[in-house]
C-alpha cells in the first residue's frame, strides 16, 4: 500500500430530513455505484476548500462546509483512499440542481441507504450514518453548521 493515500472528500447534505446521494456515470471502477457528492482533493487545498469546488462543479450547488462527519480509509488493490466526510447545509436551492458528473441524484432517508449499492469508502460512511440515526432515533443529527 501507499505512503500517500489519495485525499478526497464527501457531503452530507442535508434538505427535509434527508440526505443527497449521486449515481455515478456507467463507466470506471466503480460504474452505477451510489456516492454522497465530493471528490479529490488538490494540492495546496484544504478538504472543506475541495468540497465546496466539487459541489458547484459537479451539482451546481453552493453549500456551507460543517463539521466533519467522519474520516476513513479505503484499500483497494491500487491503492488507499483517505475520504473526509463533512455536514454541509444548501445555500443554492435543491431545484438549482445540476447533473454533470452524475447520471441521477437521490434525497433519502437514513434508513434508506441500505437499499442503494455504495462505491468504495462511501459505504463505510453509509453504514456509520444509519448506526448514529438509529441510535437517535432515526433523526437525522445536527450537523453543527
Amino acid at each position: 500500500m501507499s505512503d500517500n493515500p489519495l485525499r478526497v472528500t464527501a457531503a452530507l447534505l442535508v434538505h427535509n430530513q434527508k440526505i443527497l446521494i449521486a449515481q455515478r456515470n456507467n463507466t470506471g471502477r466503480f460504474a452505477n455505484k451510489w456516492e454522497f457528492p465530493g471528490g479529490k482533493i488538490d494540492p495546496g487545498e484544504t478538504p472543506q476548500e475541495c468540497l465546496q469546488r466539487e459541489l458547484e462543479e459537479e451539482l451546481g450547488l453552493t453549500a456551507t462546509i460543517g463539521n466533519v462527519f467522519s474520516e476513513t480509509l479505503y484499500c483497494h488493490e491500487q491503492g488507499e483512499i483517505r475520504q473526509y466526510t463533512y455536514w454541509a447545509s444548501l445555500l443554492t436551492p435543491p431545484t438549482a440542481l445540476r447533473l454533470s458528473e452524475h447520471q441521477a441524484i437521490a434525497w433519502v432517508e437514513p434508513a434508506e441507504l441500505a437499499h442503494y449499492e455504495f462505491a468504495g469508502a462511501d459505504l463505510a460512511v453509509a453504514k456509520l450514518l444509519q448506526e448514529q440515526t438509529i441510535s437517535a432515533n432515526a433523526h437525522i443529527p445536527c450537523p453543527h453548521l
